[in-house]
């Protein structure tokens, strides 16, 4: 008797690696974005699905996303992108961590980007302009919000020349704010 045998060829397993450079800088209460690239390594790539491993961010992040635009990406030999964005919530405090990226199916190794919320700094400079003005003030105000606290900090002062023309710049009314 003859036993017919039928011919099955299943998907055969792909390797791939995940790759990024730069990581994601952003400020408390707001996004970052970089590009996650999916590298085919061998076999036949299909669709990969991208998730971030939040698990070791501290209790101040509760409420932090990442999203995947597009929510998928297939492997290819040049590497194939998808642009990873993360929004903090407003209490994530000034700081530096570690945020795993991995897909499923499971890359070789999953990518470790570094997540950088950086202190929001603004400058705000007035004067009084008139071109009859030959001397004044000119104050600079620097405001640190969302930092950790610090000993101080360095501002530096420059200027045209050519259009204002000072014999000498006076420090002596610098004043100090009181630092939280």
């Amino acid at each position: 008797m003859l036993n017919p045998i039928a011919l099955v060829h299943a998907q055969g397993a792909f390797d791939y690696a995940l790759s990024n450079i730069g990581g994601v800088r952003l400020f408390p209460g707001g996004s970052g974005s970089t590009a996650i690239v999916a590298t085919i390594t061998s076999g036949t790539a299909s669709n990969v699905t991208l998730s971030c491993d939040l698990t070791n961010l501290p209790p101040s992040f509760l409420g932090t996303t990442c999203m995947f635009t597009p929510t998928s990406v297939t492997p290819t030999p040049k590497g194939n992108a998808t642009l990873l964005t993360v929004t903090v919530p407003t209490t994530a405090p000034y700081s530096v961590f570690n945020v795993t990226v991995t897909g499923n199916p499971a890359p070789l190794a999953p990518v470790t980007l570094t997540l950088t919320v950086g202190a929001k700094v603004a400058v705000n400079p007035t004067a009084t302009a008139s071109l009859s003005k030959t001397s004044g003030t000119v104050t600079v105000q620097v405001n640190v919000t969302s930092s950790p606290p610090f000993a101080g900090f360095i501002v530096g002062v420059s200027y045209n020349n050519s259009v204002l023309q000072f014999q000498a710049i006076d420090y002596s009314e610098v004043h100090w704010g009181t630092m939280l």
